[in-house]
């Protein structure tokens, strides 16, 4: 019987690393792909189990893990991976009815970590999140703001890319992207690959202060008292308890970037499928 694999990616990290655009060009070129942003599910500001700042008026830490709604984040990536499974043995009794395929044994296309992962998840929430579609038909979570990839960029990944969509219609990939994504044990569970961004502390407050669509405004020091404070814990939380990560350089340029980790993750794909090439 023919399963569908899922692969469940994970790009995590410093603030203003470079995970929503790097995110975004994955999607553009991964076969059926779903991004799914962290941000898309803070808690509202009226959430009572806010923690707030006593120091800053009493300013919400919206860099603490209790701060988005994790748990709903965890439901909705859950559905997704069920939806996508079951589509595809839907699809494969009907193959195989009409007699196709009989003699393929495809089990060993879903790798050990996805088989583990189904057996603990549970039925779809309701949650549903926003998505909209993106230039190549993919299906994108949120709000997602138009992003053209670069002439060098598409060059490079065209022709792999149409291999990709051609061979891997059994291949459902879904990008999640969020600074504290990997410190919420159910759904860090569910990663295949995690990607961790890294800056220096001057270069990440060098780009914070350059950004100025953050609403509400963060108050003067914030970075200093907690946002990187914060990070530097959460990232020693992840070392401490051996959760696999890839490492990042955010400060490398965006293709650069791009490029190492859609490298990777075709590695993956053909590491885990003999159909891959």
């Amino acid at each position: 019987m023919t399963t569908r694999k899922c692969l469940v990616v994970g790009l995590g990290g410093v603030t203003n690393g470079g995970k929503s655009t790097t995110a975004r060009k994955l999607s553009q070129v991964l076969p059926n792909t779903k991004l799914i942003c962290a941000d898309d599910y803070y808690q509202e500001d009226n959430w009572p189990g806010h923690v707030h700042l006593e120091n800053y008026c009493g300013f919400i830490n919206y860099d603490s893990l209790t701060a988005v709604d994790n748990q709903r984040l965890t439901e909705v990536v859950k559905a997704e991976i069920i939806s996508f499974t079951q589509q595809g043995l839907t699809n494969s009794v009907r193959s195989e009815a009409d007699g196709i395929g009989q003699n393929e044994d495809r089990e060993d296309f879903i790798p050990n970590s996805v088989n583990d992962r189904m057996d603990a998840l549970t039925s779809p929430n309701k949650h549903t999140s926003r998505s909209c579609q993106s230039a190549n038909g993919n299906s994108v979570s949120g709000p997602v703001k138009g992003s053209s990839m670069p002439a060098s960029l598409h060059v490079e990944v065209s022709s792999a890319n149409a291999r990709g969509r051609a061979k891997h219609c059994d291949v459902h990939v879904i990008l999640i992207e969020g600074i504290l994504i990997f410190n919420y044990e159910p759904l860090n569970a569910l990663f295949d690959r995690r990607y961790f961004f890294t800056l220096t502390a001057d270069e990440c407050c060098r780009r914070r202060d350059q950004r100025v669509d953050y609403n509400p405004p963060c108050p003067i020091s914030y970075f200093d008292d907690v946002v990187w404070p914060s990070y530097i814990k959460h990232k020693a939380y992840l070392e401490n308890n051996g959760v696999k990560l890839k490492y990042i350089n955010g400060a490398e340029s965006e293709n650069e970037v791009f490029n190492t980790i859609y490298k990777d993750i075709c590695i993956f794909l053909k590491a885990e499928s003999s159909d891959f090439s």
